[in-house]
Formats: structure tokens, C-alpha cells, sequence
């Protein structure tokens, strides 16, 4: 890969003048994930929550931000990875474990002493999961400029995570979920669109509301949420194939 001038004259140039906007934005991303462990630490799972979605709205700015500046130097696709795992795996498994280990939640069910591997086993899967998630995106040739996304995106999980803790649903609506939706990270070869365009805004609108109003008014924000995170994961790849089917179609040369 042909690398650019900014790139060729990284080693001649102090960190301040490597960093451009958009990786000032990455960066937020993940600060906003560390503020979110830290109010975990704090029992303010709230505060850890709105901090999760602030990582998520300010991983989807800094490409945008990117593309506005012209940035050409690929320090900010490095700075994406670190930023994801902190705020996309580390957080959401942080999050889990200070919710749900040694919750009396257990107690009528499966048992605290289950329920607590239950909650290791969980995080343990997010975690390995995640990075190797992360891991094959940075290793794939261009992948950052990709239509589409093999495996599940760290992102949608997060994104559950945040909701269902919201929502203060019980532990078999977040665990399970989580544990099947790690494994689809890495171990499916299912393909998910990248969000963009108009259907990026759409999908901001509970995101944000979630923010702003949190559990307020019959618990709309959080439940929007998890609708929209949802409907990405479920219809995701059918949409992908659908339009891989019709590019296809459309490519084939018709003898009538």
C-alpha cells in the first residue's frame, strides 16, 4: 500500500502534529469509554451508560469529521482500534460485571455461584470475541473502507448492552443475548451493512434521545434504542444479501 506524504513524514513530526481533528474526536471516543468504567466503579450505571453512547455517537463523527478535513495519514485508523476495544469491549463487559455479579437475580434462579461464572464465562466471551472482532477489521486489506462489515460490528453489542442495562431489564434478556451475539462477531461469516448516510441520523435519534432523557417519559428512549439495535442485527444481513443478489443479477448478461 502506497503510503502518503504525511505518513512518509510521520517520524519527522512531534504527536501534536500528527493528530488532526478527527483524531481528537477518536480519542473522545475513548475517554467517553474509560468515564464509563469509572462510573461503574461508582455503582453510577447510568452515568456509565450515557458514557458508552457518547463513545458510539463519537465513533460515527470521526470518520465524518475525517472525510471534511481531507485527513490523509492513517494514524487515525490505529487510533479507531484502541478506541473501540476500550469503549466497545472493555466498557460493555465492565458494565455487565459490576450490574450483575453478585446480583440477587440469581438467588430465585439459577443461583448466585452460577449466575456469577455465568456473568465471567459473558464477559470473557465479549472480550476474546471483541478483539479478535476488532483484530480481523484491522488486519482485513482496506478495511476500514469497506461497504460492509464481515461479522457482527463490536458497535451493535455495545449498543445492546446500553439499553438493556438502561431499561434495568432481567439478566436472561442481556446476558444470553450477548454471548450469541460475540460468538456471531468472529465465528459467522454473515455480512452486516456500514451504517451511513441517512440511515447513520436515524439510527443517532434513540442514541441520543437515550442521553438527553435517559428512562424519562414510559422508558421511550431506551426502548427505541433497542428496537434500532434490534433491527440492525436481525435484518442486517438479509439486507446484505439481498443486495449482493441483486448487484449480481444486474451484472449477469441476459441472451434473450
Amino acid at each position: 500500500m502506497q503510503k502518503s506524504a504525511a505518513e512518509k513524514n510521520a517520524g519527522k513530526l512531534s504527536l501534536l502534529q500528527l493528530i488532526s481533528l478527527a483524531d481528537i474526536v477518536t480519542i473522545l471516543n475513548g475517554l467517553f469509554g474509560m468515564a464509563s468504567m469509572f462510573s461503574v466503579m461508582l455503582q453510577r450505571f447510568d452515568l456509565a451508560v450515557t458514557f458508552m453512547l457518547l463513545a458510539s455517537l463519537a465513533d460515527g463523527i470521526d470518520g465524518i469529521v475525517a472525510r471534511l478535513v481531507k485527513s490523509e495519514c492513517r494514524l487515525g485508523e490505529y487510533l479507531d482500534g484502541f478506541s473501540d476495544m476500550t469503549s466497545f469491549c472493555i466498557a460493555p463487559s465492565v458494565l455487565i460485571f459490576g450490574k450483575f455479579y453478585g446480583s440477587d437475580a440469581f438467588a430465585s434462579s439459577i443461583g448466585i455461584t452460577a449466575g456469577n461464572l455465568f456473568v465471567t464465562a459473558t464477559i470473557g466471551f465479549l472480550l476474546v470475541l471483541g478483539m479478535l472482532r476488532l483484530a480481523r477489521f484491522e488486519y482485513s486489506d482496506g478495511g476500514s473502507n469497506r461497504k460492509i462489515f464481515l461479522g457482527l460490528p463490536t458497535l451493535a453489542v455495545e449498543l445492546w448492552v446500553c439499553a438493556t442495562v438502561a431499561l434495568d431489564l432481567h439478566w436472561a434478556f442481556v446476558l444470553p443475548p450477548v454471548v450469541v451475539m460475540s460468538a456471531a462477531m468472529v465465528s459467522s461469516r454473515l455480512k452486516w451493512p456500514k451504517v451511513k448516510g441517512w440511515i447513520a441520523y436515524a439510527f443517532a435519534i434513540p442514541i441520543v434521545l437515550t442521553i438527553l432523557f435517559g428512562t424519562r417519559f414510559y422508558l421511550f428512549a431506551p426502548w427505541s434504542l433497542i428496537v434500532a439495535a434490534g433491527a440492525y442485527i436481525l435484518l442486517g444481513p438479509p439486507y446484505v444479501y439481498l443486495k449482493e443478489k441483486n448487484a449480481t443479477a444486474a451484472q449477469t448478461p441476459s441472451f434473450r
